[in-house]
């Protein structure tokens, strides 16, 4: 009696057929399995903001072993595992397409959807996450809350903009903060107010600018001072004001001092009042000018100063008003030190409650058509008030201190937050080992360097895939000849003085500790003492590497050192391990372009051949899309070893393209 057979010989599988019917990954056989294709199809080196490192997509965990995995595959590819190996316990959902999800024994859980995803919940949403949270696309993030958003940190929060950044906020904009606010423009500062604006500070306020200060009212313009007033306009430019000073104003001008006025100009002032100008002053009066004056004012001029009042000028003097009134209280006094004129196209008044004189060094001319000596036809000049006995009421002062209170009423209301109490936990995340079935299978050397496990393992893939099922060659070139020359580190002494390494040591001019560290420094690999170096043998390894490498290849990678992380990265540097690896030893480091572009690589890694000089210079592709350049230097030992390798073994010398 024969077992049952396959009349339209379809089964079982070919690739099955001579096998047991019990899947390969029960059997823990992961030759051309979903196993292998997955960790092919890693996604690694994905960056995380503000340059704080990379992360990786753990591994798959596998270490299945006969007869504890229990695997349900369909016919399409479809796969289900409960696997109670013990110290490999999981639990796998993997969809035919590539999609997947899957628990380790560490309970860490990847999901991985190679299409899209769509989350609909139709009540309420709760995420908690006690460790740190990254969230890494290449793509827009779009964000659309449609009631109120609120967010709270309680430690610092910094934002990154590579473009622009534009706010709109249809009602109140408020911003507070306990501490100092501090901006900067390399370009124009623009600060607009439709309505009014107010700037109230609780002590010093400071404007200052390296060429000239515009000030510019539509209407009119008021200065108070509860003390001293002071104009100090330099002719230097080095000082925050220019070399004269001009002002120009449409309409009525009211100035106020409460105390004292100072107002010296080195060279020449020019003011023009289109119509009144009044001034006030509680206490002195003091103007110098050390050229002309001249003011045209188009209206009536109102003067009145409590004190002394005092104005030199060493040059000219031109005043041409309307009206024109001087009051003082006490004495008034005009020296000129060549001719005094006073000319009037009306009636010209003088007048004195006391005693009225004149004194000349030369003649007394008066010419008239008519004149009177004690005729009393003489009008009276007004009497001055008593300014220390009259309170003087401006009609046109406005309500200065309302203002100022109704600004500080407004910024004492915008309380700040109290400082916060974060509690910065951060886990390490859990490292998930390569799988390995009965044998290994995923190894960076090239063959030579393997083991009999290693080849062995490597020949049942060969034997059953092929080169040729995998891979299409377009074209392979020699590695080119190099220029590049080998110098010790310049901070090999600095390096062996001290053992306190961290994430910001500096290997070279541009790379640092941290940058050649996958995942952050200290945390997925420790910098420890292995494969019989020191860590400072080993950061010594790193530093030579960075200077004779890596510096040497930022002309060529996209954006220079601009782009790194954002247009190429580091995705391995310095990694725990035996030794079997150069990158165990601080010797070796992997490099990206974030396109994954094979050809971008393949052009890219024949230009950086001619610039350094290296032990291993390698192209290698591991599955469908990962590509990558790797560079070998061993100080003094160098090989120059360039080929090409495909699922971690070698396939060609030089550097061959594949599609």
């Amino acid at each position: 009696m024969s077992g049952f057979e396959d009349q339209d010989g379809k089964y079982p599988l070919h690739k099955f057929r001579g096998e047991p019917t019990v899947p390969r990954i029960a059997r823990g056989d992961i030759r051309d399995t979903i196993i292998t294709e997955k960790e092919q199809n890693r996604i690694i080196g994905i960056p995380i903001a503000m340059d704080r490192g990379t992360w990786d997509q753990p591994h798959c965990g596998y270490g299945a072993k006969y007869p504890y995995n229990s695997v349900k595959e369909t016919e399409s590819g479809h796969v289900q595992e409960f696997d109670d190996t013990p110290g490999s316990e999981r639990i796998h959902t993997y969809h035919r397409s590539g999609t997947f999800e899957e628990i380790t024994a560490t309970g860490t859980k990847t999901t991985r959807i190679v299409g899209d995803k769509y989350t609909i919940v139709d009540r309420n949403g709760f995420i908690y996450i006690e460790g740190e949270a990254n969230v890494t696309t290449q793509g827009n993030i779009n964000i659309y809350c449609q009631s109120d958003a609120n967010i709270e940190v309680e430690g610092s929060a910094k934002m990154k903009i590579g473009g622009n950044m534009d706010v709109g906020v249809a009602q109140d904009f408020n911003l507070t903060t306990n501490g100092n606010i501090s901006m900067w423009a390399n370009g124009n500062f623009n600060l607009q107010s439709k309505l009014n604006g107010n700037i109230w500070v609780g002590k010093n306020l400071y404007q200052s600018a390296n060429e000239e200060v515009h000030m510019q009212s539509g209407n009119s313009m008021y200065i108070e001072s509860y003390a001293d007033y002071n104009r100090i306009i330099h002719k230097n430019k080095h000082t925050s004001t220019v070399q004269k000073t001009s002002e120009e104003f449409g309409e009525e001008v009211i100035r106020k001092y409460n105390s004292n006025l100072t107002e010296t100009v080195y060279q020449n002032k020019q003011v023009n009042v289109k119509q009144d100008e009044r001034l006030y002053v509680n206490g002195s009066s003091i103007i110098e000018v050390d050229g002309n004056s001249n003011q045209i004012i188009k209206g009536s001029v109102k003067e009145q100063i409590d004190g002394n009042s005092d104005r030199v000028v060493k040059a000219q003097n031109n005043v041409k008003v309307g009206s024109y009134n001087l009051k003082s209280d006490q004495s008034m006094l005009f020296g000129s030190g060549a001719n005094l004129s006073v000319k009037s196209g009306a009636n010209l008044l003088l007048g004195a409650s006391g005693m009225l004189s004149g004194k000349t060094g030369g003649s007394v001319a008066f010419d008239g058509s008519q004149v009177y000596l004690n005729s009393g036809v003489s009008s009276n000049a007004e009497t001055p008030n008593t300014a220390s006995n009259t309170e003087h009421v401006d009609p046109y002062e406005p309500e200065f201190e309302e203002t100022a209170e109704s600004v500080k009423a407004l910024v004492n209301g915008m309380i700040p937050p109290p400082c916060g109490s974060p509690s910065r936990i951060n886990y390490t995340p859990i490292y998930i080992p390569q799988p390995f079935g009965e044998d290994e299978f995923l190894f960076e050397l090239p063959e030579e360097t393997q083991g009999t496990t290693a080849k062995k393992s490597l020949s049942q893939i060969q034997a059953s895939q092929g080169v040729s099922n995998t891979t299409q060659t377009a074209e392979t070139k020699h590695a080119p000849s190099s220029s590049g020359t080998a110098v010790e580190t310049s901070r090999k002494q600095e390096i062996e003085s001290t053992d306190s390494f961290n994430a910001n040591f500096k290997l070279s001019e541009h790379f640092t500790l941290g940058m050649l560290f996958d995942g952050g420094f200290n945390r997925k690999h420790k910098l420890v003492n292995q494969c019989g170096l020191t860590k400072s043998e080993i950061v010594t390894n790193l530093s030579r590497l960075c200077e004779n490498v890596l510096e040497k290849y930022i002309p060529y990678m996209p954006g220079g050192i601009e782009g790194y992380g954002k247009q190429w990265r580091i995705t391995s540097g310095y990694r725990m391990g035996s030794g079997r690896s150069d990158h165990n030893k601080g010797r070796a480091c992997d490099i990206q372009l974030t396109t994954r572009n094979k050809r971008q690589h393949y052009e890219l890694i024949q230009q950086l051949a001619k610039v350094v000089d290296y032990d291993q210079l390698l192209l290698e592709y591991r599955g469908a899309y990962s590509v990558w350049i790797h560079t070998g230097f061993r100080y003094g030992e160098n090989r120059r070893q360039a080929f090409t390798m495909v699922n971690d073994r070698k396939v060609t010398n030089g550097f061959t393209l594949y599609g």
